[in-house]
């Protein structure tokens, strides 16, 4: 009874990647060469359904429904169908819904990554990435309008990095890079349509600083990694060249700072462990996602701006709901700890094993009280949405036996209530306390 309807959809897509290496020296410095090509191209089209309504209900939600005694099959008179302008009345069709799309993405790319060592230890990394990406989108509506939306983008990703390897146990690396995602990329991975506010902005682009290293310790049996690392993401604004105002945006401007640490190995020959900690602040710098008609627009506001898809606004309104707080979908804190030991002094194949995960808290969403853009310099908040933080204890035992293996596993041995998956403003239940047995053999 919610949700979308049903579709019909067909998709393909192909795409070839083709490198070469070389090794040569320059200048008597040993160094290496690799450079490729990735061609792909994607085709995604699809047929949208509807539904009729049954007798007298003007929309779905209001469909009478038992929830004591719910009943699973369809009411009577509402079932699927495939709209014409002559069969749309009392159905959950319009003549401007969407009946049919196609689109299609085409990307052109080559790569470059060059490697020099400056001496045995020192080398320098450079990289270089090329892309020509092209999307069109295609709909056609119930009253048989079509329209054709078009996004293009030439993407420039270079990176380079410092390695120090004073020896086979260390590694000390120091890194800047720049990546940019295109507009429109969704179209062909789910066929909806470009954003009139986004299908000409320029590619959101991010900046990666990170330092970092990897090394060994107890004779190679243990390793240990840790790193430091900032991202600045800026999507494309649009702005009118003539007043300076902002015309369109794409998302937010976001600043992520970070330490991630890890160890991976074995403290005995029976005892191993892997353990991860990642600190993430991750910071909305500056949002106009939500922005709608201010009560009074400056003088000299440029007019019919489109700010978002279907919403028109003398001028765009900075979401102070937002800016400041923790990136959506972002833990500020995530570990992992998980331990095995090897038994087989006491019972020969045998195993025992346990750990715990962590995340804290994740922020889903900030909306803001539309009627508050009128104010302009404070917004108040209407909805803020947020998953509470999670961990979860796991224990393992295990038997081996030739070719043959028997596992027992305790999952969230607390039955804490945690979140698997969180989208939008939903938040999906993981399973509680559960215990798996499996069997298993090689040949």
């Amino acid at each position: 009874m919610g949700g979308g309807g049903p579709y019909d959809t067909d998709a393909w897509g192909a795409q070839n990647i083709s490198t070469v290496r070389i090794d040569a020296p320059v200048g008597g410095l040993r160094n290496r060469l690799i450079a490729g090509v990735d061609l792909s191209y994607q085709s995604n089209d699809k047929t949208f359904f509807f539904y009729t309504l049954p007798t007298g209900i003007t929309a779905r939600n209001l469909i009478p429904r038992n929830l004591i005694t719910p009943d699973a099959r369809m009411p009577a008179g509402y079932r699927v169908f495939a709209p014409t302008p002559a069969n749309i009345a009392n159905t959950t069709a319009t003549l401007t819904s969407v009946v049919t799309t196609a689109a299609e993405s085409t990307d052109d790319g080559v790569f470059f990554t060059d490697r020099l060592w400056l001496s045995q230890a020192w080398s320098v990394i450079g990289s270089l990435r090329l892309d020509k990406y092209r999307v069109q989108y295609d709909s056609v509506t119930v009253a048989a309008a079509s329209a054709t939306l078009k996004s293009k983008s030439d993407l420039t990703n270079p990176r380079v990095s410092l390695v120090y390897e004073p020896n086979e146990s260390q590694t000390w690396y120091a890194s800047w890079g720049r990546s940019a995602n295109p507009q429109g990329t969704g179209a062909v991975a789910s066929a909806t349509a470009l954003a009139v506010a986004t299908k000409d902005l320029e590619p959101e682009v991010n900046q990666t600083w990170e330092a970092g290293a990897k090394v060994s310790v107890a004779q190679g049996r243990l390793g240990l990694t840790g790193s430091i690392f900032q991202v600045k993401k800026d999507n494309a604004l649009q702005t009118d060249p003539s007043t300076g105002f902002i015309q369109a945006q794409s998302g937010e401007r976001q600043r992520i700072r970070g330490v991630e640490l890890g160890a991976t190995g074995r403290i005995t020959r029976a005892w191993s462990v892997n353990a991860a900690y990642a600190y993430i602040d991750a910071e909305i710098r500056e949002s106009f996602s939500n922005c709608t008609v201010p009560a009074a627009s400056p003088t000299g506001a440029p007019t019919n701006v489109v700010c978002a898809v279907g919403v028109t606004a003398a001028i765009p309104v900075l979401n102070t709901v937002a800016v400041g707080r923790q990136v959506t979908f972002t833990p500020k804190h995530s570990a992992s700890f998980w331990t095995t030991y090897d038994l087989k002094a006491v019972v020969p194949g045998l195993s025992v094993g346990g750990g715990v995960s962590y995340q804290s808290r994740v922020y889903l969403g900030y909306t803001a009280v539309s009627s508050s853009y009128a104010a302009r310099s404070t917004l108040v908040a209407s909805k803020i949405a947020q998953a509470p933080e999670s961990y979860s204890v796991d224990a393992l035992v295990e038997y081996r036996v030739r070719n043959v293996r028997l596992a027992l596993n305790a999952n969230n041995l607390t039955d804490r209530l945690n979140y698997s998956q969180v989208f939008g403003n939903r938040g999906v239940p993981a399973p509680g306390r559960s215990v798996v047995f499996s069997l298993s053999a090689a040949f």
